[in-house]
């Protein structure tokens, strides 16, 4: 998906309002996302009164971004029938980062502006947007036609990752490896009654953690 590799954070907007469609199409993103349990806790306010933007953006030093933005989205969260309250700022978080995604593959650009886990913004998004008691906003996301670019900035690195593979080294897994087209790999699926069979947690561990590929040439 190109749009990971090309989002980048856009302060900057044209005199040019978002379409309803288009609008509708990054709220559909957002509803996409996944939250633990699948509760959804999420509502969003869509903002386009001018006034109401430019409140909007003094609810902390680092929104002023978004007074000249056409459109700001407030994603909210709920906080009553929840199964997980604990989770809402994951669920949010993921819904938030949908957003951002859809919004650059739609031409557009934004930012994503903080206002969850500060009590002192939240109290003002709420405030402004006049957000009933049992939802508290989680965020502003400032969107628009993008009036600046640059090229996303390089993060990979590879010293953060750590492979942890107990079970087969570089060699045993360079032999699993396909030596012609024809050589595609096959993933073994355990049946539950194999899986039942096993006795004790350490050989469920094991098994979970054992990567047992076999090429298709050779069943």
């Amino acid at each position: 998906m190109k749009e990971i590799f090309e989002r980048i954070s856009i302060r900057k907007f044209e005199d040019k309002l978002v379409e309803h469609e288009k609008i509708e199409q990054i709220l559909k993103a957002a509803m996409a996302a996944p939250s633990a349990g699948n509760q959804q806790p999420w509502e969003f306010y869509v903002v386009t009164n001018k006034e109401k933007i430019k409140q909007l953006s003094a609810i902390s030093p680092y929104a002023a971004c978004a007074e000249n933005a056409p459109l700001v989205i407030v994603p909210c969260y709920r906080t009553e029938g929840l199964r997980w309250n604990e989770t809402v700022l994951l669920d949010l978080s993921a819904a938030t980062e949908n957003i951002l995604l859809e919004i650059t593959s739609l031409g557009l650009g934004g930012v994503w502006l903080c206002a969850a886990p500060l009590e002192d913004r939240m109290t003002k998004a709420e405030t402004v947007l006049e957000i009933p008691s049992a939802l508290r906003a989680f965020a502003l996301i400032a969107v628009g036609y993008p009036a600046e670019s640059r090229p996303q900035q390089m993060r990979f690195d590879e010293s953060r990752i750590h492979y942890l593979d107990c079970c087969m080294n570089a060699a045993d897994t360079a032999s699993f490896m396909p030596v012609s087209p024809s050589a595609q790999m096959t993933r073994i699926s355990f049946t539950p009654r194999f899986l039942s069979s096993l006795r004790t947690p350490s050989q469920y561990f094991a098994l979970s953690f054992s990567p047992i590929c076999i090429p298709r040439t050779s069943l």
